[in-house]
């Protein structure tokens, strides 16, 4: 008997090679239980969308946000609801405080900050 279609699936970009080199795969995982389902041979839009419709019933998908796997979800799974995954929100948000960070850094940078001087008596530090 085949093991029943999982609810919630991710595509997830696997950080593995099949060889040396930059041939990456990606693995379609059941969201609920944590287990692989597919392993597609690459991350084409057509294959990876072609490996989750051989599994019909997806209620959910988890992904990241890039267009090729919104593209992937659309036409794999068309009635699933999508969400980003985790990991990657984590990633976006860092990755924005950074950019800000250099940003107020850079429109800094011509401003000199003078050292402070010895304090005289009844001056305080903030």
């Amino acid at each position: 008997m085949p093991e029943p279609t999982p609810r919630a699936k991710g595509a997830r970009e696997g950080g593995f090679a099949w060889r040396e080199g930059h041939a990456y795969a990606t693995v379609v995982v059941d969201i609920e239980t944590g287990h692989p389902v597919d392993v597609s041979p690459d991350r084409s839009v057509p294959t990876v969308a072609k490996r989750l419709a051989d599994h019909p019933g997806v209620e959910r998908i988890c992904r990241e946000r890039s267009p090729a796997y919104a593209e992937v979800g659309r036409l794999g799974a068309p009635n699933a609801v999508h969400g980003a995954d985790r990991p990657h929100l984590w990633r976006n948000l860092a990755d924005a405080g950074e950019n800000g960070v250099n940003h107020y850094v850079a429109l800094l940078g011509g401003i000199r900050r003078e050292a402070p001087g010895p304090r005289g008596p009844g001056q305080h530090g903030t």
